[in-house]
């Protein structure tokens, strides 16, 4: 396959939403010479979405533009059942090691359970119990059962309500009613998965066993949104009777879920609370989401609330488009910008600020020791930077040697009495403190 100019890619990244990896699968994996990712939360789904298919190619590449989120890599890998990028995600830096159990179990892969207790020490079986009850995996529930009962029986009960809630959202029935055999009492749970999993007739069954008078139908619709299962958000409130729904909790759960269709439902109810739904999808990265707060409520946000919520979670989390947008709808301070991008070290989005009248290289300069990116402290010095002092000071609080030979290289060298100025300064602030601890000695 013909390779694709750089920035047509780039491009295409900026303006794609993630749900559509799926049918850029093979063409990605075609691309090996990015060097700006986009955005950091699409190259985190990519991450996930090739650990599910067992891709290690993909893996690297996603890692190589910058996917961050080898948490979630883990989990997948361990649902998909692969040892080895288990191993390459704990090696990159994940340590949920809970979650790779759990979906380990749910995918009936009992091989990685050694896997588990080799580097946590530990294999907790109330977690193998949840993850296999909502795999749908009874054998692995029968043979764990004993150990989840040695526990202890105080917590029997409350282990065993969460595997009813496990198995229900699986959709798998002959679990639930094993779970209520050994001890599950809590109805509730039974709905709420099956409203998380969207097994609707799981809903019918949990009501018909536990009656109208002990089950929560606000968490029901809680539980359908976070799935995003509409027809289940409907049920919840034809059943609830009282005004207990409250439908910007409902929006904000949607935005945090990135169900755009559950948002046009919470709107249509009433929800309104769309400057929580933009600061929410800005920081998950969902543009698609914050273009429609910002439609639905234009007159809602100022110039101070894109700037502060848009721009900043833009700058987060690498999402080029955002930040056109940002500017579109009235973000002015580039200089903001520029240290957003520089304190994340996205190279390109300074430039992007640059271009748009930043100009306030020495707090770039700064920001970037403090976190230590070299790359962008260098940029910073090729733009007009030169406080080289406050550089060194700033490294040295962080304990980046590298930055701190740098700028001492570069001129930096009055630090002592940066620090002298700290120290006075903390002195003077706990003054009281410290003369009251002279006093009492």
């Amino acid at each position: 396959m013909k390779h694709l100019p750089e920035k047509t890619i780039i491009k295409i990244f900026s303006f794609i939403d993630s749900h559509y990896f799926p049918i850029l699968y093979y063409i990605l994996k075609s691309l090996s010479f990015l060097k700006y990712p986009p955005s950091k939360g699409q190259l985190n789904d990519l991450l996930c979405w090739a650990a599910r298919k067992r891709d290690k190619d993909l893996c690297y590449l996603a890692k190589k533009w910058g996917a961050t989120n080898f948490n979630k890599m883990i989990t997948e890998a361990a649902r998909a059942g692969d040892k080895y990028l288990c191993q390459l995600a704990k090696k990159w830096g994940a340590t949920d090691f809970n979650g790779m159990l759990f979906n380990a179990a749910a995918g009936g892969h009992e091989h990685l359970f050694d896997l588990v207790k080799e580097w946590k020490k530990y294999c907790n079986p109330k977690t193998i119990l949840h993850g296999a009850a909502f795999g749908g995996h009874g054998h692995l529930c029968y043979s764990i059962k004993d150990k989840v009962i040695a526990l202890g029986t105080s917590y029997l009960e409350e282990n065993m309500n969460k595997m009813l809630f496990w198995a229900a959202k699986g959709g798998h029935e002959h679990l639930c009613y094993q779970a209520i055999e050994w001890g599950a009492k809590n109805l509730t749970e039974m709905l709420r998965g099956a409203a998380e999993g969207g097994h609707e007739y799981l809903c019918y069954l949990a009501k018909d066993i536990g009656g109208n008078d002990i089950l929560w139908f606000s968490d029901m619709l809680y539980h359908a949104t976070k799935g995003g299962h509409e027809n289940l958000c409907r049920l919840a409130k034809d059943w609830e009777k009282s005004d207990k729904f409250h439908f910007d909790h409902m929006l904000c759960v949607a935005t945090e879920n990135n169900h755009k269709h559950i948002c046009y439902l919470a709107k249509e109810w009433g929800a309104d609370d769309f400057k929580s739904m933009l600061s929410i999808a800005s920081r998950n990265d969902y543009t698609e989401l914050c273009c429609l707060a910002k439609e639905w409520g234009p007159k809602r946000f100022s110039p101070e609330d894109i700037q502060q919520m848009v721009l900043y979670n833009a700058c987060k989390n690498n999402n080029m488009k955002l930040c056109y947008l940002a500017k579109e709808w009235g973000a002015w301070n580039f200089n903001n910008m520029l240290f957003y991008a520089a304190e994340y070290g996205h190279e390109e989005l300074c430039y992007l600020a640059k271009k748009w009248g930043a100009t306030n290289f020495n707090n770039m300069l700064q920001i970037a020791a403090e976190e230590g990116h070299e790359h962008i402290c260098r940029l910073a010095k090729r733009w007009g930077a030169n406080s080289f002092d406050k550089m060194l000071y700033r490294a040295l609080k962080s304990k980046h040697k590298h930055l701190c030979s740098l700028a001492v290289k570069w001129g930096g060298e009055d630090v002592f009495d940066l620090l002298s100025n700290e120290l006075n300064h903390y002195y003077e602030s706990h003054q009281k403190l410290f003369c009251d601890s002279c006093f009492n000695s």
